[in-house]
Protein backbone atom coordinates (compact mmCIF):
# COMPACT_ATOMS: atom_id res chain seq x y z
CA UNK A 1 0.00 0.00 0.00
CA UNK A 2 2.72 2.41 0.94
CA UNK A 3 4.54 1.80 -2.35
CA UNK A 4 1.34 2.37 -4.32
CA UNK A 5 0.62 5.62 -2.50
CA UNK A 6 4.21 6.72 -3.00
CA UNK A 7 4.02 5.96 -6.73
CA UNK A 8 0.60 7.59 -7.28
CA UNK A 9 0.99 10.51 -4.84
CA UNK A 10 -2.75 11.17 -4.53
CA UNK A 11 -3.94 14.66 -3.72
CA UNK A 12 -5.38 15.04 -0.22
CA UNK A 13 -9.11 15.59 -0.27
CA UNK A 14 -10.91 17.94 2.09
CA UNK A 15 -13.37 16.44 4.57
CA UNK A 16 -17.01 16.49 3.43
CA UNK A 17 -19.13 19.45 4.43
CA UNK A 18 -21.72 19.02 7.20
CA UNK A 19 -24.47 19.13 4.55
CA UNK A 20 -22.85 16.27 2.62
CA UNK A 21 -22.41 14.24 5.82
CA UNK A 22 -26.09 14.77 6.67
CA UNK A 23 -27.13 13.73 3.17
CA UNK A 24 -24.95 10.61 3.36
CA UNK A 25 -26.50 9.71 6.69
CA UNK A 26 -30.01 10.09 5.25
CA UNK A 27 -29.14 7.98 2.20
CA UNK A 28 -27.69 5.25 4.43
CA UNK A 29 -30.77 5.29 6.68
CA UNK A 30 -33.10 5.04 3.66
CA UNK A 31 -31.09 2.18 2.24
CA UNK A 32 -31.24 0.32 5.56
CA UNK A 33 -35.00 0.91 5.83
CA UNK A 34 -35.54 -0.46 2.32
CA UNK A 35 -33.51 -3.54 3.22
CA UNK A 36 -35.62 -4.07 6.34
CA UNK A 37 -38.81 -3.57 4.32
CA UNK A 38 -37.74 -6.26 1.86
CA UNK A 39 -36.85 -8.63 4.70
CA UNK A 40 -40.21 -8.08 6.42
CA UNK A 41 -42.10 -8.67 3.17
CA UNK A 42 -40.19 -11.91 2.61
CA UNK A 43 -40.91 -13.04 6.16
CA UNK A 44 -44.59 -12.20 5.73
CA UNK A 45 -44.79 -14.50 2.70
CA UNK A 46 -43.19 -17.34 4.64
CA UNK A 47 -45.02 -17.15 7.98
CA UNK A 48 -48.27 -18.89 8.88
CA UNK A 49 -48.78 -17.57 12.41
CA UNK A 50 -51.60 -15.01 12.52
CA UNK A 51 -49.99 -12.92 15.25
CA UNK A 52 -46.67 -12.74 13.42
CA UNK A 53 -48.40 -11.90 10.13
CA UNK A 54 -50.21 -9.01 11.84
CA UNK A 55 -47.00 -7.69 13.41
CA UNK A 56 -45.07 -7.94 10.15
CA UNK A 57 -47.88 -6.18 8.30
CA UNK A 58 -47.81 -3.40 10.89
CA UNK A 59 -44.04 -3.01 10.60
CA UNK A 60 -44.29 -2.94 6.80
CA UNK A 61 -46.86 -0.13 7.00
CA UNK A 62 -44.63 1.85 9.36
CA UNK A 63 -41.62 1.52 7.06
CA UNK A 64 -43.67 2.43 4.00
CA UNK A 65 -44.68 5.70 5.65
Amino acid sequence: MALLAQALRPEPSPPPSPAIETLQELVNARSAALGELTAFKNRLKATRTAFLRAELSRLIQVLQR
